[in-house]
């Protein structure tokens, strides 16, 4: 069985294999969760059950794949946002430092 994961059938974003601590044993839980969106499996025991729920897809309705390609289009539209977002913020700080610097002088 390969290994290998396939990207997130919400978003398309990159998987990633995450283990966690089962106890004093040594051993480790796993599930395999998105980097991008935060879709995740159930935790599991063992890597390739949680390989394999991952990459495990069903046939898709055109209506289902329609709200997937919308749900894309809107987490694109929210990068975008974000984005636009933090430059008038930086925009702001800029014109605020030079409002405050320019009372400073006038107040000299």
């Amino acid at each position: 069985m390969s290994s290998t994961l396939l990207p997130c059938p919400f978003c398309d974003g990159p998987a990633q294999l995450r283990s966690f601590p089962r106890g004093a044993d040594g051993r480790n839980d796993y599930a395999v969760g998105c980097r991008t969106c935060d879709a995740a499996t159930r935790v599991m025991k063992e890597k390739w059950l949680v390989t394999s729920a991952w990459n495990r897809r069903t046939e898709m309705t055109p209506a289902v794949e329609a709200v997937f390609d919308l749900h894309r289009e809107i987490n694109r539209a929210e990068q975008e946002m974000a984005l636009i977002v933090n430059r008038l913020g930086v925009a702001l700080e800029r014109f605020t430092f030079r409002i405050n610097k320019e009372e400073a002088v006038t107040d000299e």
